[in-house]
């Protein structure tokens, strides 16, 4: 008895059918740049810094949809914080300043600032790192933030808190 063969048009469909499946699972596994993310994004609760209200927290969170692309999440967030926030009644101390890069390594965030702008009081100085931390440690992967002023570490970003370790939340 001889055996038959497929016939070359169902071959062609199957290998479709079987490529644009393999190609639907990568795709879940591997967000492109149309992909959204919700993440947290902490900004300076505007009424501590007007009146220095002990009992208001000094930063408040703002859910928000972002696109990384073809950006790392962790530089997005960054990208999102000094554009500010959405909300009314919440500010950013980040809107004149520039982030040459951000990786995480080992859980560390690595965020590095320019020294461009890099100047303030001591309120300024600790709702960037404020911001920034809970910001970044938000995000899963991250624990810690380090921050560098044009790629090295640095005693203090503003002259007024100490950050050459990394920053918890």
């Amino acid at each position: 008895m001889r055996k038959k063969a497929f016939p070359p048009i169902v071959l062609a469909l199957l290998l479709i059918v079987v490529g644009v499946a393999a190609w639907l699972i990568w795709r879940s596994n591997n967000p492109g740049s149309d992909a959204t993310v919700e993440v947290t994004l902490y900004f300076a609760n505007d009424r501590y810094v007007q009146f220095g209200d002990a009992n208001e927290p000094q930063v408040l969170p703002e859910k928000r949809t972002v696109r990384p692309g073809v950006r790392n999440l962790p530089e997005t967030v960054m990208d999102e914080l000094i554009a500010g926030p959405d909300t009314a009644g919440l500010s950013t101390v980040l809107s004149n300043l520039k982030v040459h890069s951000v990786s995480v390594r080992e859980g560390i965030a690595h965020v590095d600032f320019s020294k461009d702008n890099m100047n303030g009081g001591s309120l300024s100085e600790t709702l960037l790192i404020d911001q920034t931390v809970r910001s970044l440690t938000a995000l899963d992967e991250i624990e810690a933030v380090q921050f560098l002023i044009d790629g090295e570490k640095t005693e203090s970003l503003m002259g007024h808190i100490l950050v050459i370790d990394p920053v918890r939340p």
